[in-house]
């Protein structure tokens, strides 16, 4: 016997009961999903919290470490300033030799492009010139008179003197080159090692024109101090003789500076 009809589903109606529990789970799976958000974004910001926290860490520390190293720096210099005092207290002759030829030798290097690096390096170097002549006898080094042969060959020992007692300093490496050529000539004829052009370290020649120019316009005990102008002439008589044709030409770059800087009114930079 057939059913009646209009009391059976049709077989292409849904499942209501199906339908629930399919919503049921996909409600269920929206909730996960918002709380595993939720989750996430705490997570998120929570590690955006630690990472701030650790960046300002970072930058007191950077902070700390570049007045360190400024504080370091300024000890070393100072250092050197009184172990420049200390030569120069040896000889009268010389007094503010050291402070006047560093001033010199930073303009210089300044006017040639010398890196900030190697500008400090010229600055020690410069500084610390002579350092070597602790080791030459009194008798020599502030005789008023003319040396001796044998006595001059004593004097020139103070650019090895000084290299050897400054080599073991880590943080004067760059600076020793000076130290030992500063008496070194663009031709070849200087000492000690008779170098000649670009043999002879940058600093060492720009040295050579600061050392050249005080030497001309100080008082020593048998002249007077000449003029800027007359150490100019010089200074350009010697070009591609005792000095370097481009320091030279730094030089006159910055000549109308120069006696300024000799006493420490104008600026190195």
């Amino acid at each position: 016997m057939s059913e009646p009809e209009g009391s059976g589903r049709s077989s292409v109606e849904p499942d209501v009961q199906a339908l629930y529990r399919q919503i049921e789970l996909y409600a269920s799976e929206l909730h996960n999903l918002y709380h595993e958000q939720v989750a996430t974004k705490s997570a998120l910001e929570k590690k955006l919290s630690e990472m701030e926290l650790l960046q300002q860490q970072l930058l007191a520390y950077a902070h700390d470490l570049a007045t360190s190293h400024r504080r370091l720096q300024a000890t070393y210099l100072a250092t050197l300033h009184a172990l420049a005092n200390a030569v120069e207290n040896r000889d009268e002759e010389t007094a503010g030799h050291s402070q006047r030829v560093t001033r010199y030798s930073l303009a210089l290097a300044r006017a040639l492009g010398v890196p900030e690096t190697g500008i400090r390096q010229v600055e020690y170097g410069a500084l610390l010139h002579d350092v070597g002549k602790i080791g030459i006898p009194d008798a020599i080094l502030r005789k008023p008179g003319r040396l001796t042969h044998e006595e001059w060959v004593q004097m020139r020992r103070h650019p090895d003197i000084g290299h050897r007692m400054l080599q073991e300093i880590e943080f004067l490496q760059d600076a020793l080159p000076i130290v030992r050529q500063h008496h070194e000539r663009f031709d070849g004829k200087g000492y000690p090692q008779g170098l000649g052009g670009k043999e002879i370290a940058l600093g060492a020649r720009i040295f050579a024109v600061a050392d050249a120019l005080d030497a001309i316009t100080s008082d020593r005990p048998y002249r007077q101090a000449a003029p800027f102008e007359r150490a100019r002439e010089e200074i350009l008589r010697q070009r591609g003789r005792q000095f370097d044709p481009d320091v030279v030409e730094a030089f006159l770059g910055v000549f109308e500076r120069l006696p300024a800087i000799a006493h420490g009114d104008g600026a190195t930079g």
